[in-house]
């Protein structure tokens, strides 16, 4: 299992593994699961998706929600039927809690009702993602401390939690239940050294993306499911969708798509840090040989 951050060059090298170890890529991506979400998500391109098989794109639409636990079940159905082909499956991706789902096993969070979650979505808008924050922080503290105050997506989900259970999220996350892959995993955390190296590498990114028409993917799907997508309150396509509503020209909002991937990766990283004392490899993925060490490492 590869995770890293975004624009580390996680696929090119899940891709470099695969071919040496008669391998298949499950991805671990909760952008590249929907449809039509190609650029925004760095999904492999058709010649990559031809040389190896990739699982777990293109399973929704993106007015469809895809959870952790749709994750954890997709996930084990792709490394059964990659195991029964005699091949390795190789989960490579940035989603941390999806990562964090296949270590420790999901948290038994009661199912919060639709229109509760409705009801959070639209009061973080309502009143912003910072006024929102500050009510997560009195009444989920611990939670709060881990998110940014900008995480529209993950504040909502909190506070609706509180309010379908009366208990703090943290509280429910704290409670672990099985991981649900009966295979060992063999966990290599990505972590880069030369910040400045992989900011440049997003900032390189974020202009390939606006160059390959990112912005016409985005109206597309917008026409398609609306701006209020689940899918579309990504990173990227947020800040894309607020430039086709007319809150911001071009050039602010490929430097919003900068900014907010550049916070991504950070958030990624703290993660990581917490995760690497499960890892059997820590690397640095932009120095080099990478592949080499962890092909050594499988056999």
């Amino acid at each position: 299992m590869l995770a890293g951050p975004t624009a580390c060059g996680k696929s090119e090298l899940a891709i470099e593994i695969a071919q040496c170890c008669r391998g298949q890529i499950i991805s671990v991506d909760s952008c590249a699961v929907y449809r039509g979400m190609d650029i925004g998500s760095a999904k492999p391109d058709p010649g990559q998706r031809a040389a190896i098989v990739h699982h777990l794109l293109d399973v929704r639409e993106p007015n469809q929600r895809y959870s952790a636990g749709d994750f954890a079940h997709d996930a084990v159905v792709a490394a059964a039927e990659i195991r029964r082909a005699n091949q390795l499956p190789i989960l490579c991706g940035g989603t941390m809690l999806y990562m964090r789902t296949l270590l420790e096993g999901l948290s038994p969070i009661p199912k919060v009702p639709e229109q509760l979650r409705k009801k959070a979505i639209e009061l973080v808008d309502e009143i912003g993602a910072p006024a929102a924050y500050r009510r997560l922080v009195q009444i989920d503290p611990q939670l709060a401390g881990r998110l940014a105050p900008t995480d529209r997506q993950r504040i909502a989900r909190a506070l609706a939690v509180y309010e379908a259970t009366g208990q703090p999220l943290s509280i429910w996350q704290q409670q672990r239940a099985k991981p649900p892959l009966d295979l060992k995993l063999q966990f290599v955390a990505l972590i880069p050294s030369d910040r400045d190296a992989l900011r440049m590498r997003i900032r390189q990114r974020t202009e390939n993306m606006f160059a390959a028409g990112f912005v016409d993917e985005v109206r597309e799907l917008a026409g398609r499911y609306g701006f209020d997508a689940e899918a579309l309150k990504a990173v990227g396509y947020r800040q894309v969708c607020q430039h086709l509503r007319g809150n911001c020209n071009l050039e602010e909002a490929r430097r919003k798509v900068y900014e907010a991937t550049c916070q991504l990766a950070r958030r990624q990283m703290t993660w990581l840090r917490r995760l690497a004392p499960r890892s059997q490899l820590v690397v640095d993925p932009l120095a080099g040989k990478t592949a080499k060490m962890i092909v050594r490492m499988i056999d």
